[in-house]
């Protein structure tokens, strides 16, 4: 059991992105429905990318900048992929894909949310409707999601795409914050001493103490995705116990709070704190 992390996104391109010499593209792209919403970590429906052609293979893809590795792929809540038939590939090769390629994986979504560890076959489907799944390790020039024709009417819809290097600590304080909330509704009093409550949205919030056991454990893993990427306002993807990916959610550093590598008094290395708040939670 593992705490794993992920702020890093390949899909994450073009001016603003944080890889800007990345190039984001898909086999359509209609107006409002681009291929580059797949990472703007906007979470509304209303954000997404899809296809022009209904029941007709389509991919997204990314050609980098340089060869970069990967390992863990995300669809945030909001695709209609459940049970649908879809293919990460990433080559060394020509990065359009007419050339040699290697699957990361080749799958059937699952549509349910169910308890399973983060190396899952299938993936796993998170409590608020995202999919995560790691891999081993490739590397390439560009990744591609190739999704198969969904049948009569459909197309694909994507609200935000994931891929990247996820990193995994063994050590960190317990208990944790993986089950702390805060309960968020306009709340009315009445002179009679009664409350009127608006829609009420549970959001995670808390900060996760990892004790990493090498100076190489915080330069290779910690320093970019914490340090640099989270502590920078990107979002993170975090998974509590890899035992159960079910639990994983997305975060941001919250208003005035400390994102600290610091060397704690009889260990070896870096302490890394984490303070989080859950990003754009789901409302019920």
């Amino acid at each position: 059991m593992g705490i794993l992390v992920m702020a890093e996104n390949l899909f994450s391109g073009g001016v603003g992105g944080q890889y800007p010499g990345h190039t984001i593209t898909a086999e359509e792209e209609p107006s409002g429905n681009e291929a580059y919403r797949v990472a703007t970590a906007r979470r509304a429906g209303t954000n997404k990318a899809t296809a022009t052609t209904a029941n007709s293979p389509w991919w997204v893809r990314s050609v980098f900048d340089r060869v970069r590795a990967h390992n863990c792929c995300i669809l945030d809540r909001g695709h209609n992929l459940g049970g649908k038939t879809l293919e990460l590939r990433t080559t060394l090769d020509a990065t359009d894909f007419t050339g040699t390629f290697e699957t990361a994986f080749d799958i059937t979504l699952p549509s349910i949310s169910m308890p399973g560890g983060i190396d899952n076959g299938l993936g796993v489907v998170t409590e608020e409707g995202a999919w995560i799944k790691r891999y081993g390790t490739r590397t390439g020039k560009a990744i591609e999601l190739f999704i198969d024709a969904m049948g009569a009417n459909l197309k694909p819809e994507i609200v935000g795409l994931y891929v990247g290097l996820a990193v995994e600590f063994d050590y960190f304080e317990e208990p944790g914050a993986d089950e702390t909330f805060e309960l968020l509704s306009l709340v009315v009093h009445t002179e009679s001493g009664w409350i009127g409550r608006g829609r009420r949205t549970k959001r995670r919030r808390g900060e996760f103490r990892i004790k990493l056991t090498t100076q190489a454990e915080y330069e290779e893993d910690a320093r970019l995705q914490v340090m640099g990427l989270f502590a920078d306002g990107v979002p993170m993807w975090i998974v509590p116990n890899t035992n159960d990916a079910s639990r994983a959610f997305l975060a941001v550093v919250p208003p005035e709070a400390i994102v600290a590598a610091t060397f704690p008094p009889e260990w070896p290395a870096r302490e890394v704190v984490i303070p989080f708040v859950e990003h754009e939670p789901r409302s019920y």
